[in-house]
């Protein structure tokens, strides 16, 4: 049974797509300025099930190619046989169905972007396609696109007129793991010298992704500052082991761009979720 939970985890990748997830959707919300509502836990639920559907059917569409690449079957456990084609197509199904009504409960408006999320989710993750072959389009957990539509869903459950705030916040979003897409890219393909495209791309991404940041963060100011320390805080006790390691060892001081980016969005989730449930808490006590 263990084996079985393990190899679900994997499945859906909860651990890659669950802390971004969070971050994108709870930053839309929290660009609306307004007080979190039940709407707001429908859209959460539901962007969490095509997140799942997103990676099955990655999964699914790869796993023929997946099989006869050995460290490739351990990371998809359909091509491993540890699960089924046909249950994996009822779990799939079965999961898009519930994010579909959830989706409806927020609202009319939320369910149109719903739909469209799980459309090019299914787009995104159909190998004859051939979109994977395109660096920004292949399928990962912190794909731009699904998430900027996650942060766009999480502002209409509490806002039904898009503002400014909320389309800074998806442009945040979107360039924020266009940056990181491009990083892992290169390491990957580049790891010395990357083409010129690829360093515009990232030096374009990241000073874009800066600006909209100090924008949103300290001139707009989305988020009150106790917030942003707090974001600080946490990044730095996640990175604190690495650092220490490497100063027992007498190293310098780096980070994996991996690394760097799990600790940073893990801090980002869990600041955003202190914000909403925070003040809740407070009425708690002091009622």
């Amino acid at each position: 049974m263990k084996s079985k939970c393990r190899a679900f985890i994997k499945l859906v990748q909860i651990q890659q797509s669950l802390p971004v997830l969070l971050f994108s959707t709870l930053l839309g919300a929290a660009s609306t300025k307004s007080e979190p509502s039940l709407s707001l836990i429908y859209v959460l639920c539901a962007n969490l099930m095509v997140s799942w559907v997103f990676s099955i059917l990655r999964n699914l569409q790869f796993a023929p190619v997946d099989m006869s690449d050995p460290e490739k079957r351990v990371q998809n456990p359909i091509a491993a046989g540890t699960f089924s084609i046909k249950f994996c197509q009822t779990i799939g199904g079965m999961l898009g169905i519930m994010a579909i009504v959830l989706y409806a409960l927020a609202g009319n408006k939320i369910l149109i972007t719903g739909l469209s999320i799980i459309l090019i989710a299914f787009v995104l993750s159909w190998r004859k396609l051939g979109l994977h072959s395109v660096v920004l389009l292949k399928t990962n957990p912190h794909h731009w696109l699904l998430n900027s539509l996650f942060c766009l869903a999480g502002g209409l459950s509490l806002q039904t007129h898009p503002n400014q705030e909320l389309f800074l916040s998806i442009a945040f979003v979107g360039t924020i793991l266009i940056y990181t897409t491009l990083i892992d890219y290169t390491q990957l393909t580049y790891p010395q010298k990357p083409r010129r495209g690829v360093t515009i791309g990232l030096i374009a991404s990241l000073t874009t992704a800066i600006l909209i940041g100090v924008t949103l963060f300290f001139l707009i100011a989305i988020l009150p500052i106790w917030i942003i320390i707090l974001f600080g805080l946490l990044s730095a006790i996640m990175l604190l082991p690495k650092i220490t390691e490497q100063i027992r060892q007498g190293q310098k001081i780096s980070f994996e761009p991996k690394s760097l980016r799990k600790a940073l969005i893990r801090a980002a989730a869990l600041s955003l979720l202190v914000h909403f449930l925070a003040p809740h808490f407070f009425e708690l006590f002091n009622g």
